[in-house]
This record gives C-alpha cells, structure tokens and sequence, in this order.
C-alpha cells in the first residue's frame, strides 16, 4: 500500500435504538484503505463483513 493514498477510515454505525438487535452493538470502528485499489461497493462489503445485517435489514449501498 502507498501511504499516500492510504486512509484511515472512522465509521460510526448507527440505528433506530427501539429496533436494535439483542447483543448487537452499534457503535465505531476503524478501517485502513486504501484508495487506488479500492471502490465503493468494496468498501460496503468490508463493512457487512465486519458488521453484518440480521434478519430483514438492509446494507444500502
């Protein structure tokens, strides 16, 4: 990776507290790209990997 196109991503997931799943926490987590090899719908996977949907949510991209 080049460090001059590699970034370090915070994201913050949040969601409707009355709906959220049992044992599930929203909250920060970080995430190192890097910008020359990687597009949009890549990086939402990574996420719904680390993080992913339950039954009847969505990961909107």
């Amino acid at each position: 990776m080049d460090p001059n196109s590699t970034f370090t991503l915070k994201i913050r997931l949040f969601g409707n507290k009355k709906k959220m799943r049992e044992g599930y926490k929203y909250g920060f987590f970080e995430l190192v790209i890097d910008s020359d090899l990687s597009n949009y719908k890549d990086l939402v996977g990574e996420i719904v990997e680390k993080r992913p949907p339950g039954y009847l949510e969505v990961a909107h991209c």
